[in-house]
Order: structure tokens, then C-alpha cells, then sequence
């Protein structure tokens, strides 16, 4: 089972470079995401598990297999519910994601052939434990909207701190390479949940991981890529992937913009009004995105002259349709120059 470390690194980056930061793939979930959703178009994770060599495991490293595969069911169970309750995207993007983490695990139970503890009933687990927690967690959850998106940074919180421990009780490769990609999809996950909570004027406080590293986390870009990297220190500041306009929050293309902005009522409840002003003449676009990057509404406000200009928004999509409550980013472009500030959402 023990290899040396040397030997570890360098197979972990050889898996990293040859899937070109896009592991897990074909339906079977992906090694990080972007936010909430995968890369596509990678290699098929049960073949890079596969080439990976069988090392025997530990009673600790089957207990904690075990417990992973049915704590990623719990969050994803947990979220399906509260999507359901209170209609907020965010629960059903994670739960997604959720799929994927308890799908990656199932790989390596798999693999060992060991026994799967995964029951298919939504909500039920082999785990006494783990049902006693999903339970209380839904009946929180189901309080309020900020109470759901309290649960799901608890999850988040919860699931890092774990994965921290289950990857100080392996150097198994294979095993070493899938928690180190759970932690990066967690750790997206808090950010996303951080973003809607900080929104409704709120501070989470982290009841697992240290506050230090909780801070690093959402101060830290969305990652991206399977690197399979470190055991969730060190992040760095730099964005590595992901275009997003929650990546450019306040940012101003040039040195000396012309375009200041702002909107009223914040939050939007259900619309608002975004006021801009230009320092000189320009062709202006507005376009509203939600917190994944994708865009919501635009608005092609033509040639505008110099001075203050306004455009409501009352919520809802290109469609008419009216959007969840949660964390949007709105984009006044000049062609030449671009601000990108943040919006929220309260229904």
C-alpha cells in the first residue's frame, strides 16, 4: 500500500497532464468544475482509475470509501429537497454536481469490489448517522431560504473537513486523486452558497474548517481542471479557469474608466434599477448574468450621450420568466470599456 511520495506526485501529474484538465467525463462527472458545472469532452474516469495500480487498502481507507459514498448522496439529497422547497437554481446546480462526487466514489468501491452501501430510496441511508444528520439538516433547511443556504455552507463546511482527514489516512493513488478533486468541488460549492448567503447581508462563520481557510476560500477564484494537487492548501488568489462575471466583481477594464454604476433597490425585490453614467458619448450594452456566468437578460441601449442613463430590470429572463432569489452580476459595456458589479435577488 505505501509508495513512496515522490512516486505519488508524479503520477498524480502525469493523470493531470494527459486529461489536459477535463478527467472525468462521459456522464460519469469530472475531475473539479466550474462552479457548478463539469468540463466535457475528457477522458472517462473509470479508465484513468483503472490505469492507476490496485494498492491494498487499509480498514480505515474501506471505512472512509464507505462513508464518502453515502455523505456525497446526503448532500445531494439534502439539496434536491431544498431546490424543491424554495426554488433556488443553486440547489439543483450542487445537487448535480453532488451526482458526480458519489458517482466518483462508487468507481473505486468498484474497483476493490467492495460492498455498496448506497441505497437508491432518496433520503435513506445505510449510515445511522448520516440519516440522523440528513434529517435534521432538511427540517433547518426547510425554515427559510437563508436557513437552506445556512445548510448548505454547514454541508460544504462539513465535507471539506472530512475529505481533509479521509486524505491524511490514504497515499493510495487512485483514492489520492479522487478526494483531492472532491475537495475542489467542494470547495466551489462553499463559494457559490457564500455568494447567496453574503448577498442577504450575511456572515457564515465555518464550524469545521478554520476560519482561516474558510477565508481563503472565498477569497480565492473558482477552480478549475483536475491538477490533482496538494490536500486543499494553498489555493493561491489567481483565477485559473472559469470566465465568469463573479470573477470580474467591480472590475474596470481601463485605468481611468468612464462608467460608473449602480442599482436601486439592492436587492432587487422583485426588480431594480441600474444607473450608469458616461463621462463621454458611447454605444452601451447591459447584460445581466446569473452566478454560473450564463446570461440572463440584455439590453442594447444604442448610442447614449454623456451623463446619467438608467434601465430597470424586473427579474426575469430573456423569456419572461421571473429568476430565483440569488447572486447576479450585471455588465455595462462601451465597446472600449466595461464595468461588472454585483446584484441580488430577494423573492
Amino acid at each position: 500500500m505505501k509508495n513512496s511520495k515522490t512516486l505519488l506526485i508524479a503520477a498524480l501529474l502525469l493523470v493531470a497532464f494527459a486529461t489536459s484538465q477535463s478527467l472525468f467525463a462521459q456522464g460519469r462527472g469530472n475531475f473539479g468544475n466550474c462552479g457548478n458545472k463539469g468540463n466535457t469532452g475528457g477522458i472517462n474516469a473509470s479508465t484513468i482509475l483503472a490505469d492507476l495500480p490496485f494498492e491494498d487498502l487499509s480498514e480505515d481507507e474501506i471505512n472512509d470509501l464507505l462513508h464518502m459514498r453515502e455523505e456525497e448522496k446526503l448532500a445531494r439529497d439534502v439539496y434536491l429537497v431544498l431546490y424543491e422547497k424554495w426554488q433556488s437554481a443553486v440547489f439543483t446546480n450542487i445537487a448535480k454536481s453532488e451526482q458526480q462526487h458519489t458517482d466518483m466514489v462508487k468507481l473505486l468501491i468498484d474497483k476493490y469490489e467492495l460492498e455498496d452501501p448506497y441505497l437508491e430510496e432518496a433520503g435513506k441511508f445505510s449510515n445511522a448517522d448520516l440519516q440522523a444528520i440528513y434529517n435534521s439538516l432538511v427540517e433547518s433547511g426547510s425554515k427559510s431560504l437563508i436557513e437552506a443556504l445556512y445548510v448548505g455552507l454547514t454541508i460544504e463546511d462539513l465535507d471539506i473537513n472530512d475529505l481533509h482527514e479521509t486524505l491524511e489516512r490514504t497515499d493510495n493513488q487512485d483514492i489520492t486523486l479522487v478526494y483531492t478533486n472532491l475537495l475542489k468541488g467542494s470547495r466551489n460549492h462553499m463559494r457559490a452558497f457564500n455568494n447567496f448567503y453574503t448577498a442577504q447581508g450575511l456572515t457564515y462563520e465555518p464550524q469545521y474548517i478554520s476560519v482561516e481557510e474558510f477565508t481563503e476560500i472565498i477569497e480565492s477564484a473558482i477552480e478549475r481542471g483536475g491538477n490533482g494537487q496538494g490536500r486543499g492548501k494553498g489555493l493561491g488568489k489567481k483565477n485559473i479557469g472559469c470566465t465568469n462575471p463573479a470573477n470580474q466583481q467591480g472590475s474596470i477594464e481601463t485605468a481611468n474608466s468612464a462608467i460608473k454604476a449602480s442599482n436601486y433597490p439592492n436587492p432587487a425585490n422583485p426588480g431594480t434599477t441600474i444607473q450608469f453614467s458616461l463621462a463621454e458619448p458611447a454605444n452601451v450594452t447591459l447584460k445581466i448574468y446569473n452566478i454560473r456566468g450564463q446570461l440572463v437578460m440584455d439590453y442594447d441601449m444604442g448610442y447614449l450621450a454623456e451623463g446619467i442613463h438608467s434601465q430597470n430590470w424586473n427579474g426575469t429572463n430573456r423569456y419572461g420568466q421571473y429568476m430565483s432569489s440569488g447572486m447576479y452580476f450585471y455588465e455595462i459595456n462601451t465597446g472600449s470599456q466595461k464595468i461588472v458589479n454585483k446584484l441580488s435577488l430577494l423573492k
